[in-house]
């Protein structure tokens, strides 16, 4: 039987072992493991949310130890170390006690799939590992919530500013901005009204714009919205350095702020760099072909934000985002039967569907695509501020099925009945 471990429990990762598992798995070709460091999966795209705290990964997430029940694959926790592609083997560190050396544990493989997303990229900023929060899993972003929620109690009996700044104009960025405004306009509506004029908060980016990978219109609307917010847009602005106090710009002037978020860049987890044989981007992402096997091996696969694909003919890789990551794994659910088969893999074919950002409460701006004869649409307003929740649902659904993803949904209502919507 072959022995079939995926790594990383993300969009793309659940995705995968849920379909091979009904295939493969319950043809009894192949035992599928998925291995996380997380014990709970949760759609990435809803970071910014549990960050703020306007959103419980409890009423959200999904415990990876119940789907590997339901679904029939092995979920073992822990985090990927070491990376053997001659003797087909990782090693990862086991969870254990906060006060002893994780203990390791070693597992051998046929097929492995490399699906452990990104990491922010400080670029070697001095003082950024050090006094920034990051948003790229589920564990940080519950730091940053505790952290945020500190800031916030410790002026309640003040008229203290809150000043929070954000390095990162992107997605991430943009979206944990608005999220953070609406956070104390929930908490003006239970008491804490001086929360709206106490709130500062700064969005920061080297580029001219914010949104780079959107288009220009559907960015300046997005502009305009956060500074009707009373967010403070800072573009063309490169950090030098971080200190406990703020931010440093190159032409030596200074942020201050007391919650400082570091949500800018790709970078690969550094566990990566142990698969010697292969080949790397500058950003510590691995190099994959068409087929999305790791060049310089023959059984390592790679898919989402960890590993880079440039499609025949084009000049630019394909973005780290989930819509890739989402289309990346219905590929190799097909492709790794085929190679099982001993069948000729096919090729990855990556179709643009359009992007959104949702400003939660505040709107949601994004475009679909030309196709054909029709021309590329923008969409904003109360439509496109619908369409965050529904890509959520879509996705549980189907990680969960009808039936299950429809009791989400009514668990959530019902809970949002008697819940004050944010974390307090």
């Amino acid at each position: 039987m072959e022995k079939i471990l995926i790594v990383g429990g993300g969009v793309a990762g659940l995705a995968l072992a849920n379909r091979l598992s009904s295939t493969l798995g319950r043809q009894g070709q192949a035992q599928i493991t998925l291995i996380d460091h997380s014990p709970m999966h949760v759609w990435k795209p809803m970071l910014h949310e549990f960050a703020a705290g306007t959103a419980e990964p409890s009423d959200k997430g999904i415990a990876f130890p119940v789907q590997a029940r339901r679904k029939a694959f092995r979920f073992v926790p822990g985090t990927l170390t070491k990376i053997d592609a001659m003797s087909r083997t990782i090693e990862i560190a086991l969870p254990g006690h906060p006060n002893q050396k994780a203990a390791q544990g070693a597992f051998e493989f046929d097929r492995l799939v490399l699906s452990i997303g990104s990491r922010a990229n400080d670029f070697g900023t001095p003082g950024a590992r050090q006094h920034c929060r990051l948003v790229d899993d589920l564990k940080s972003a519950m730091e940053l919530n505790e952290v945020l929620r500190a800031e916030i109690v410790q002026r309640l009996a003040t008229t203290e500013k809150i000043r929070i700044a954000i390095v990162g104009a992107g997605a991430t960025g943009v979206q944990l901005a608005a999220e953070v405004r609406k956070l104390v306009a929930i908490g003006s509506t239970y008491g804490f009204d001086r929360l709206e004029e106490q709130l500062e908060v700064t969005l920061i980016d080297g580029n001219a714009r914010v949104l780079k990978a959107f288009d220009e219109v559907s960015a300046e609307r997005v502009s305009d919205q956060l500074r009707a917010l009373g967010i403070r847009i800072e573009c063309n602005r490169r950090v030098a350095e971080v200190d406990e106090a703020g931010f440093v710009f190159q032409d030596g002037s200074r942020i201050e702020a007391g919650l400082k978020v570091w949500a800018a860049g790709v970078a690969a987890p550094p566990a990566l760099t142990t698969l010697t044989s292969a080949e790397f981007t500058g950003s510590g992402q691995l190099v994959v072909d068409q087929q999305l096997r790791v060049k310089g091996t023959k059984r390592v696969f790679a898919m989402g934000d960890c590993c880079s694909l440039t499609p025949e003919g084009q000049e630019h890789p394909l973005p780290a985002s989930g819509q890739v990551a989402a289309q990346q794994a219905g590929f190799l659910a097909e492709a790794l039967e085929a190679d099982i088969r001993g069948d000729p893999l096919p090729e990855f074919q990556y179709e643009e569907r359009g992007g959104i950002v949702s400003l939660g409460a505040y709107g949601g701006y994004g475009a679909l695509p030309r196709k054909g004869f029709v021309p590329e649409i923008l969409i904003s307003g109360r439509w496109a501020r619908m369409i965050h929740p529904l890509l959520f649902r879509a996705h549980m659904f189907e990680i969960l099925g009808i039936w299950l993803g429809s009791v989400a949904w009514l668990r959530d209502k019902l809970t949002s009945l008697i819940s004050p919507g944010v974390r307090f």
